[in-house]
């Protein structure tokens, strides 16, 4: 296996090292000091950029959930068997497979 494939790619020469800066570097990289934005400087933030919330995705329905369990080839064996073993239950074991 070659030892390259699991390091990751050394960053472009242009970008910053965030990482690697102080916080005084930080704060001069992006024009910001101790006491952070001021409330107009947030007003014009948010109206550029929007509030910093991430999108909720879009869930499934427990009926989509279901649906989608049936799907398994491995969950559809157990439900023959399940349903073998009912057929089986409610006749009292008199249907015999020769």
């Amino acid at each position: 296996m070659n030892s390259h494939q699991n390091e990751t790619p050394e960053p472009e020469a242009s970008e910053p090292l965030f990482w690697k800066m102080n916080k005084q570097e930080l704060y001069r990289h992006f024009s910001q000091n101790d006491s952070g934005f001021s409330d107009n400087e947030v007003r014009l933030l948010r109206a550029k950029y929007g509030l910093n919330e991430l999108q909720e995705p879009e869930g499934e329905s427990i009926f989509e959930k279901i649906w989608e369990q049936f799907q398994d080839t491995l969950v559809r064996i157990l439900l023959l068997a399940a349903v073998i073993s009912f057929v089986i239950a409610i006749t009292n074991g008199k249907i015999r497979i020769k």
